[in-house]
């Protein structure tokens, strides 16, 4: 059985923090700030490994089936098809690292449709391809194996660039498993393109 410790912590700005020690290093606080928000297992957010949305880490075409995921999220850090520009490769690390704050059924309300999507669809981090930097041709073959895996399991992709090439690869997968002229795509883009393609 586990022994609990109470901690209490007076901020600089007047606040209480309280928290518990659970054993080993784990520090719990029991408070409702955000930053602090516990996820499933009693952890705070800033603990453990980040992931998509906080959704389980999946890596495998038969994990995928095994769980049933209806979604599947993925890296492609990958930035060799363009010039001048590196640093798309840290995307989906640092989208990751970003969604880390709060806990995941309580932060995507879709007001539209009504409901919580990751209450809906069962959502997970696939990983990412294995994009070596110094070939564009064994990245976007790897980003095209890594996006069938997940659409022959039955699940969505979602592609986290990465640049703008990581498109071909990923579309190229979703086509050549439903067939090539039935597919549609949204491409979300970070900034407004103001010169020709």
């Amino acid at each position: 059985m586990l022994k609990y410790r109470h901690y209490v912590f007076k901020c600089y700005d007047g606040r209480t923090l309280n928290y518990q020690f659970i054993g080993g290093s784990r520090l719990v606080h029991s408070g409702d700030e955000q930053i602090y928000r516990q996820s499933d297992d009693d952890m705070p957010s800033f603990v453990g490994i980040d992931t998509f949305l906080q959704g389980p880490l999946i890596q495998t075409a038969e994990g995928l089936k095994e769980y049933g995921a209806d979604v599947a999220i993925m890296g492609a850090p990958f930035d060799m098809g363009v010039v001048n520009r590196p640093g798309a490769r840290f995307g989906p690390r640092a989208i990751r690292q970003a969604g880390y704050f709060g806990a995941p059924n309580d932060d995507l309300y879709h007001m539209g449709l009504r409901v919580y999507p990751t209450n809906t669809l069962k959502v997970v981090d696939f990983g990412d391809a294995n994009c070596p930097p110094s070939s564009l041709e064994r990245s976007h073959l790897a980003i095209q194996e890594k996006v069938a895996q997940a659409v022959g399991a039955g699940a969505i992709p979602i592609v986290v660039g990465g640049d703008h090439s990581v498109t071909l690869p990923s579309a190229t997968a979703v086509a050549e498993h439903y067939g090539f002229g039935r597919v549609g795509m949204v491409h979300f883009d970070a900034h407004a393109d103001t010169a020709p393609s």
